[in-house]
């Protein structure tokens, strides 16, 4: 859609406004009950005598005929429809027009109505040619506004004076398209806004509402000059929001299609003193607390809407700051992580009024209160009550790792963390690989040996079984004997392995977990740690998102053993890396506790 411009009735009326309404749309269906809500609301209007003030109607949506200059009216017909009948009513001749493309004799009576209108529907109409529905409906909202003002006692000059010059409605001009799709991208549109698609988000409403407000009995110029500043301002406000780097530092939500709501829902959320019918479940909650707050002003809206902009830059420019500064992104964007919500910090924050210094302490408190009871000795993938808390731990290493780095300015992702679904890789693979041919099973059975040697663990009872047993199927191999036949062998060196080294088959503790999106872990399978390796790198190379201390796992940075086999994920390496966990969380989880 092309741009906004907000246009008086007036305007509408000047320009000559030729609305067409398109026979893919339903009649006109506005009843006693919309008519005179609509009545009330411009009455009630109080422009106080300055030009600038006007009372804006919901959007109307529309789209030039290229062939004609007439108007498409997409959205928008039954208000456009019911100020037409009031103008009518107000015996005002000039008057825009509209026409049904369907229904001829709609147009011609409504253009009529201050005539038919005085008539009995009944007597006059039932049993003639214009007894359809639209007409129908024409005429009882004629009779609405007709028994309104005879008991509102209303003057109509006044009336329609504030009508015409103060009543304004929002104008989305849809761009045409070719002829050939004219028609049916209209249809589009209109099914799109009218199953609830498309529709004035909660900041596009509270933004027009500062606009329209924003410097009353002003003249024109400082009017515009205030109008500007708010919205070039409003425009850096959304730029920088709209960056999904601070969008998901702030928030694990998909964003709105206007990010800014978040902040007038952050300003509404701090008060609760408004005693209105209005529910939280509706989808414009936020703009009808503003609203309601708005109309009690009276003769301060102006300043009010000085204010309530101030509110708004200082909100911004508080979580800006939390942005920009390394540490607090991180224990910030690890808190909402674990879902805490922006609100929860923000109001703690304004709450106790802290310093810096004391507000991160706070939040590492509230870290500590998180994790402090983690049992790290005892955490295990098999326990499904366990896997949160695992995935809280290894998340918070991976943070405070990058908090760490203070002579790089690197930082965890978490736009590109949120964008994934995540699991828990076993460094050491849980289940045994693929071992489908006879080439996987001499490699897996001779690899199990040779790391037993390089971790010193030959002096095991069993060991000389397992070297055997390894040796006859390199031979079978070598014959090339069946598959069934070296398969057998393979079961039996399992079972001798796990009788004789069962530690190295318990990989569901801390020590052979790392965070891992299920997308990659998914890819990577159950393959050795060397091809696992492999893998990790390659996706780095790709651009996939890795956190850093998966990275550096499988690059064995956290093992301190310089004969260290970067073929083999062995117990040392298990033991360095969850030293370096321990020490790397040592202010956030007591360590005393073991098995």
């Amino acid at each position: 859609m092309s741009n906004t411009p907000i246009k008086s009735i007036s305007k509408l009326i000047d320009d000559k406004c030729h609305f067409i309404v398109e026979d893919y749309q339903r009649g006109y269906k506005w009843t006693e009950t919309e008519v005179t809500q609509l009545l009330n609301d411009i009455n009630e209007f109080d422009s106080k005598g300055y030009a600038d003030s006007f009372y804006c109607l919901q959007p109307i949506v529309v789209k030039k005929v290229k062939e004609n200059d007439k108007i498409e009216l997409i959205d928008g017909q039954q208000r456009v429809t019911t100020i037409f009948i009031i103008l009518s009513y107000l015996n005002i001749s000039n008057k825009y027009k509209i026409d049904y493309k369907t229904r001829e004799s709609s147009a011609t009576f409504i253009n009529d109505i201050n005539i038919n209108g005085a008539e009995n529907w009944d007597n006059k109409f039932k049993t003639t040619d214009k007894n359809n529905i639209d007409n129908y409906h024409f005429h009882k909202a004629y009779a609405c506004i007709n028994n309104w003002f005879s008991k509102k006692n209303i003057d109509k000059d006044t009336f329609s004076n504030k009508l015409r010059n103060n009543v304004k409605v929002i104008w989305y001009e849809v761009l045409p398209s070719t002829d050939k799709e004219s028609k049916q991208e209209s249809i589009k549109i209109f099914t799109r806004i009218n199953s609830g698609k498309i529709q004035l988000t909660n900041a596009e409403l509270i933004k027009a509402l500062f606009l329209i407000n924003v410097e009353q009995g002003k003249n024109a110029e400082l009017v515009q000059l205030k109008q500007n500043e708010i919205a070039q301002q409003w425009d850096t406000i959304e730029y920088v929001v709209q960056n999904d780097s601070f969008w998901y530092f702030i928030s694990n939500d998909t964003p709105p299609s206007t990010r800014i709501d978040f902040i007038f829902d952050l300003i509404v959320d701090e008060k609760t003193e408004e005693n209105i019918e209005i529910k939280k479940t509706d989808k414009l909650y936020t703009f009808l607390v503003y609203n309601n707050r708005f109309a009690n002003k009276q003769n301060e809206k102006a300043i009010w809407v000085h204010n309530e902009w101030e509110k708004v830059k200082n909100v911004f420019q508080t979580l800006k700051e939390w942005y920009e500064d390394r540490e607090l992104y991180h224990l910030i964007g690890f808190l909402i992580s674990i879902k805490f919500t922006i609100k929860d910090i923000y109001y703690n924050i304004k709450s106790n009024k802290e310093t810096k210094t004391e507000f991160k302490q706070d939040l590492k408190n509230k870290i500590k209160t998180k994790v402090k009871d983690y049992n790290i000795y005892e955490l295990s993938y098999a326990e499904d009550k366990h896997k949160e808390k695992i995935n809280n731990i290894l998340l918070l290493y991976n943070i405070q790792t990058e908090i760490n780095n203070e002579n790089t300015n690197s930082r965890y992702q978490f736009d590109r963390h949120k964008e994934e679904k995540w699991s828990l890789e076993h460094i050491h693979a849980q289940k045994q690989p693929s071992l489908n041919s006879q080439e996987k099973i001499e490699k897996y059975t001779t690899g199990f040996i040779d790391y037993i040697i390089i971790a010193n663990l030959t002096q095991n009872e069993g060991f000389d079984s397992l070297k055997d047993i390894n040796k006859e199927l390199s031979d079978k191999i070598k014959q090339k004997v069946i598959f069934d036949e070296v398969k057998q062998l393979l079961d039996k060196f399992i079972k001798v392995a796990k009788e004789t080294y069962s530690d190295l088959f318990d990989l569901d503790d801390l020590s052979n977990l790392a965070l891992l999106s299920s997308r990659l872990n998914a890819a990577i399978s159950n393959g050795f740690f060397d091809e696992k390796r492999k893998n990790i790198i390659d996706f780095e190379k790709k651009g996939e998102f890795i956190p850093i201390c998966t990275r550096n796992v499988f690059l064995k940075y956290y093992s301190d053993d310089q004969k260290t086999n970067l073929f083999y994920w062995s117990n040392k390496d298990r033991e360095d890396y969850l030293e370096d966990i321990k020490c790397t969380l040592k202010d956030y989880i007591d360590y005393t506790r073991k098995k």
